[in-house]
């Protein structure tokens, strides 16, 4: 009887010693993978983000239209105060005090038959195309319309570090349907 109980002592202490090193066991097998390549985006810091100025117009407005044309899509790389382009809604001190020796502004322009309700920005890195991307996010709660009354006509700028003579930019816009019922 007494050898029986020793072996169970045993067995018990064995048990507590393997649950002890089985998390250091997995720690070290899981830490084996070491990849060399660096991610695939990075995030990248904005240094200043303008809130979008926004001009509603009536849809059938054609004097409007008219001054606007070529806006919508655009995209502009400012690196000096002379490069900030001439558009409809002009430019107050805060782009053009803008110290463009380390910092470049990044605009850009959409024209619109919905009310913007949310906004935010991504700006990062891509590792794999080479490439600098801006991701504005829209939201909305207006419903879509084939006939709409009313366009908005948008600018968008944010203020990054100083990016690279030959940098390739791309811009996206993601829209997103805020508390839309459809079965109505």
């Amino acid at each position: 009887m007494r050898h029986l109980l020793f072996d169970w002592k045993n067995q018990i202490k064995r048990v507590a010693l393997c649950m002890a090193l089985l998390p250091a066991l997995g720690l070290a097998l899981s830490s084996c993978n070491h990849n060399d390549e660096p991610p695939s985006e990075i995030n990248l810091p904005i240094i200043r983000q303008y809130l979008p100025v926004t001009v509603q117009f009536a849809a059938d407005d054609n004097e409007w239209k008219e001054k606007i044309k070529g806006w919508a899509n655009k995209k502009v790389i400012v690196n000096v105060a002379a490069e900030l382009p001439d558009d409809p809604l002009g430019f107050s001190a805060a782009y053009k005090g803008v110290d463009f020796s380390d910092y470049t502004l990044l605009i850009t322009y959409d024209v619109r038959d919905w009310e913007m309700e949310t906004y935010d920005n991504r700006y990062y890195r891509d590792n794999v195309e080479k490439s600098y991307n801006w991701t504005i996010g829209i939201g909305t709660s207006t419903p879509p319309s084939d006939n709409p009354e009313q366009m908005y006509f948008t600018r968008y700028a944010i203020l990054v570090k100083k990016l690279p003579q030959d940098a390739a930019l791309n811009i996206w816009f993601s829209h997103r349907a805020l508390n839309w019922d459809w079965n109505e």
